[in-house]
């Protein structure tokens, strides 16, 4: 007689959910708090897994004058993880995220510039970590438009991504964008003209250099 075994598993988990969003003059934001628990049992078994994750978004947007104005950002998350085996043994994780930005424009119904600058600053530490990870991730940008009446349009973008992960490993990556695109104003005769071209530079902690 063929004897055959059954795996029985029992799984929960329990959700929480808050959000909350406010908006006064120039300052928006919105912040929410994802608290979970979850239990596993596998043949007598059990693990449970408790993680909260905190978000935090703020912007702040101002016009200097007509033509000029600028906005400021903060993000935040806050990533905690709890994990309980079977023999009781707890381990963590955590996982903390900062992003501050600024960007600045220029507008006007001919042209249009922008030019900003984010820093996502991310640490990592935990049971399973021997020390605090940091990693650090900056961003450039800028864009330059212009539209003239019946001339091509023109648009030219530069952007750049530096990453850091705290042990002196760097590496950059560059990008230039250059588009243009002109529809000839006639009912009689039907011209469209769209130029592109695009360049990237990699670097790596290597101090080997990509182009494409």
């Amino acid at each position: 007689m063929r004897m055959m075994k059954f795996k029985i598993i029992a799984f929960s988990i329990f959700l929480l959910l808050i959000s909350l969003s406010v908006s006064f003059a120039n300052l928006t934001g919105i912040g929410n708090i994802d608290h979970s628990v979850s239990e596993a049992v596998d043949d007598g078994e059990k693990t449970s897994v408790n993680t909260t994750h905190k978000n935090l978004r703020l912007s702040f947007s101002k016009y200097i004058n007509s033509l000029i104005s600028y906005n400021l950002e903060l993000r935040t998350n806050f990533s905690d993880t709890d994990k309980e085996d079977p023999d009781g043994l707890t381990s963590t994780a955590s996982n903390k995220t900062l992003e501050p930005g600024i960007n600045l424009t220029l507008k006007n119904p001919m042209y249009e510039i922008n030019a900003g600058f984010r820093r996502r600053q991310e640490a990592v530490s935990g049971t399973f970590v021997s020390d605090t990870q940091k990693m650090i991730r900056d961003y450039y940008y800028s864009a330059f438009r212009v539209n003239p009446v019946a001339l091509p349009s023109l648009s030219a973008e530069f952007n750049r991504e530096s990453n850091n992960d705290g042990l002196s490993v760097n590496s950059t990556s560059d990008r230039y964008n250059l588009n243009s695109f002109y529809s000839l104003p006639s009912q009689v005769l039907y011209l469209r003209i769209y130029l592109n071209y695009s360049h990237k530079v990699e670097t790596t902690p290597l101090n080997v250099t990509y182009k494409s």
